[in-house]
């Protein structure tokens, strides 16, 4: 990980988000963020719904973490062969979540950008299996013209 980079009030940069739900079409879209270095692990925060969900993800070198506050509440912790729990709300539903993560990748080019986070993770909720889940994000500095 390259924190020393990162200034303590983060680093604006561009997200290009890609998810794919048991192999059917990809889900594209290009969001606004800010990475963050805080006590060896890196934090990426980004908007999503036009502002009406803010997520944060927190890599510590092992485990990603992502958590959904605003009109969701939702939580995920996704580590390599781990059956980890988690949460949905939101004003009308509540599910607890097992996610079960089959591949996690952090990797950065050149000086630490762009960096692609990439996993793939089966997905239960309440119970039921939603699927096989697979999400690419590829981060690269804003430019601050």
């Amino acid at each position: 990980m390259v924190l020393a980079a990162i200034p303590a009030e983060g680093l604006p940069v561009k997200i290009a988000l890609e998810s794919r739900q048991d192999g059917g079409e990809t889900a594209r879209s290009v969001l606004d963020g800010r990475l963050y270095a805080k006590a060896g692990a890196l934090y990426l925060r980004y908007a999503e719904e036009d502002g009406r969900i803010r997520s944060t993800l927190r890599w510590d070198g092992r485990t990603l973490r992502l958590v959904r506050t605003g009109d969701v509440e939702s939580a995920q912790t996704f580590e390599p062969g781990v059956e980890t729990g988690g949460y949905y709300r939101t004003p009308l539903v509540r599910f607890d979540l097992r996610t079960r993560t089959r591949r996690l990748r952090v990797e950065a080019d050149g000086r630490s950008f762009p960096m692609v986070w990439s996993w793939a993770y089966r997905l239960e909720a309440g119970g039921a299996d939603a699927g096989e889940f697979v999400i690419n994000l590829t981060i690269r500095e804003a430019d601050e013209s």
